[in-house]
Order: structure tokens, then sequence, then C-alpha cells
């Protein structure tokens, strides 16, 4: 499955990920991958439906928690965020990967304080962990 999306040939992918989802509806992998190269080709919508239906299959799913604080995040919707952060944070979520976007999201939302609290980690990530 892996391979499609690496090659680039998303159709493939999302056809592989469907199956392995319609033969096995508790397969939070194929959701989770699914929710991850929607945002390639801007389909948000597609991405949050993907993560609501990973955590359907696992509400403990740190990845799938990571996907939605993501998608909070590029949606700047700091409401929706909060709470998933939460669960991401308890399901131990690693959302660095997403702490750029999410500190524009607080910065947009002229909270620099929290915006802060992101760009630090995102801006040492970047540089190689300094």
């Amino acid at each position: 499955m892996a391979a499609c999306a690496e090659s680039g040939d998303y159709e493939k992918a999302f056809a592989c990920y469907d199956l392995a989802a319609g033969s096995d509806p508790g397969n939070v992998t194929a959701y989770i991958r699914a929710g991850l190269l929607h945002p390639e080709r801007g389909e948000v919508a597609e991405a949050k439906e993907c993560a609501e239906q990973a955590l359907a299959a696992d509400t403990t799913s740190p990845d799938a928690w990571a996907i939605r604080c993501g998608i909070d995040a590029a949606a700047g919707d700091v409401v929706a965020f909060e709470p998933d952060a939460f669960c991401a944070e308890v399901c131990g979520a690693d959302l660095s990967g997403y702490a750029a976007g999410i500190g524009d999201m607080y910065a947009k939302a002229g909270q620099a304080e929290k915006a802060e609290e992101y760009y630090l980690p995102a801006f040492e990530l970047a540089a190689g962990g300094l």
C-alpha cells in the first residue's frame, strides 16, 4: 500500500486503502494512511473523514488524533483543536510534525504565547534538534 503512495500513484494507493478498510473496517492503518495523503491533494474534508473513521475504529489511536489535530490547525479552528489536542496528548500522539501549523493557528487567533509554545519546537525540529 505504502509503495503506491510513495511512487505518487495516489489513485492506486487510495484503492488499496479502500480495499483494506473494506475487508477489515477496524483497519486503523488504512484510514490513517489515506488521511495523510488527502491533504497533499488539497482534500481536507476527506482527510477529516479518514481521521473520523480511524477514531471510530480505535478511539485511542495516537496517529488518528494527530491527523485530526493537524486538520484543526490547518483550518485555523482553535475551538476544535484544544479538546482534540487534549485527547491526542492522553493517547500519546506526537504533534511535532504539525507544530508550525499549530503555531500559525494560534498566531492568527491572536494568541501569541500559545503560538510560541509550538513555534519553538517546530524551529528546533527543522534545525535538526538544536
